[in-house]
């Protein structure tokens, strides 16, 4: 990907590279790396530059985030601001977007927020880090009502309602007292620029004194967000789910022995796993070499498929996100072209639906063919899981539904979802029926 330099950020680009940061970040697996492209595109403009960034396999957004997805993002922001600060330069923003995740591991990407730093000390980027970062992880961590609801929006949590939203205690806190309660009225009371004055901690007198401010901001910040793990004890509905089905244990190996053989059969390099619960199948694809994204919606198991991944043997292979599969993002930002959609970021060579397509078609009600048709899309294999309307669990979404007919049972059954898979995949192979009639389908993209 090329990054194009307005002429006047030039001189910041250069001092990047030529002071030792860029490689400096690069060398410690905190910056992706870019390299500077001498032969121009033909559309720059005459005086512009242009670096090229590494690509990155995935690319997830903030809202796809766990909190401690979240929180691991905001300490690496802070890393690569004080490493900044000590080569004399500074970050003019702090947009969680300016993160991405290698498997479990945070990398800072955006080159342009690099800058010189300036006179008088002040941090540019510290009310946007308050709302992207500081606001979302202490109204998670302290609001249990909250913890279902993404980690941020294109702007962050607005200040004055991660204040209004915090429980009075967190004024005892003083990380969150400064820098959200106190920050959010000073907002109130002034412009951005006396704002930045008003609220961030006094600057240290020293021979490098715009450095040392800037250090021990970063600090506070760090301290505060460090006190903002997620609830280690957070559970869920679905937390358990994997030990707490139907499948007898004879059934759990039959269906990964099945899954495993389809994984040989598509040889695929990137897989994803579409409601990946714990993630359990997720890394038995990683630890067979073949990179995974684990997607889930619930927020505890998002979390817990993360936090495996940091001490997996093959954890770098395994990406994290979150997202409701029946709401996906969708293309955002600029005109819709800014920022690309999750189908689009996350095509791939083979995707995983075990136990997924009954909550999808029961509980909101997307039918079988819409489900095919979005599956085709995403990758040419798909590895299918096929719930029956009488499966226990199913039975149990049946019952918070009302109006349940025949007519719609019968849109639930295997004819019906066979005939909703014919027309875009062939069947290369089905699994024994399993434990209430499931049954896996190894499909592969026709044509």
């Amino acid at each position: 990907m090329l990054r194009a330099v307005h002429p006047d950020a030039i001189s910041d680009m250069q001092m990047l590279f030529e002071c030792g940061l860029h490689d400096e970040l690069v060398a410690a697996g905190m910056l992706v790396p870019h390299r500077k492209v001498e032969q121009l595109p033909p559309e720059l403009p005459v005086g512009w530059a242009a670096w090229e960034a590494e690509k990155l396999p995935i690319i997830s957004y903030p809202s796809e985030w766990s909190d401690a997805q979240l929180r691991a993002a905001a300490l690496i922001t802070l890393e690569v601001l004080r490493h900044a600060l000590r080569r004399g330069m500074t970050l003019k923003d702090a947009s969680a977007f300016n993160v991405q995740f290698c498997g479990p591991r945070p990398v800072f990407i955006d080159l342009l927020s690099f800058t010189r730093l300036s006179d008088d000390g002040r941090w540019l980027g510290y009310r946007q880090f308050c709302e992207h970062f500081l606001g979302p992880l202490a109204v998670h961590r302290h609001v249990p009502s909250s913890q279902g609801l993404p980690s941020t929006s294109l702007d962050g949590l607005p200040l004055a309602l991660a204040s209004a939203t915090l429980p009075t205690y967190t004024w005892l806190k003083p990380g969150l007292m400064l820098h959200i309660h106190l920050h959010a009225r000073a907002a109130q009371r002034a412009n951005d620029a006396t704002l930045e004055s008003s609220v961030q901690p006094a600057r240290a007198t020293s021979p490098n004194r715009e450095a040392q401010f800037g250090l021990r901001l970063a600090e506070s910040l760090e301290t505060a967000v460090q006190a903002l793990a997620p609830r280690s004890s957070a559970t869920s509905n679905w937390s358990n789910y994997r030990h707490d089905n139907t499948y007898s244990k004879a059934d759990e190996q039959s269906k990964l022995a099945f899954i495993l053989a389809a994984v040989e059969r598509a040889e695929p390099r990137r897989s994803v796993d579409l409601g990946a619960n714990d993630g359990h199948y997720a890394r038995a694809l990683t630890a067979r070499g073949v990179a995974c994204t684990a997607v889930e919606l619930d927020a505890a198991c998002a979390d817990a498929i993360y936090e495996s991944s940091l001490a997996a043997p093959h954890g770098l292979l395994l990406n994290t996100m979150r997202v409701d599969l029946a709401n996906p993002t969708p293309n955002h930002g600029w005109a819709g072209r800014e920022r690309a959609s999750f189908a689009q970021r996350l095509r791939c060579d083979l995707s995983l639906s075990l136990a997924l397509i009954h909550h999808l078609s029961i509980s909101r009600q997307v039918p079988f063919e819409a489900i095919a048709a979005y599956l085709v899309e995403l990758a040419p294999h798909a590895i299918v899981e096929y719930v029956p309307p009488e499966d226990p669990m199913a039975r149990q979404l049946l019952a918070a539904r009302t109006g349940i007919t025949t007519s719609y049972l019968e849109t639930l059954s295997a004819d019906a979802f066979r005939a909703a898979f014919e027309p875009h995949f062939e069947s290369l192979a089905h699994s024994a029926p399993l434990a209430g009639g499931r049954i896996v389908h190894h499909f592969k993209r026709r044509g």
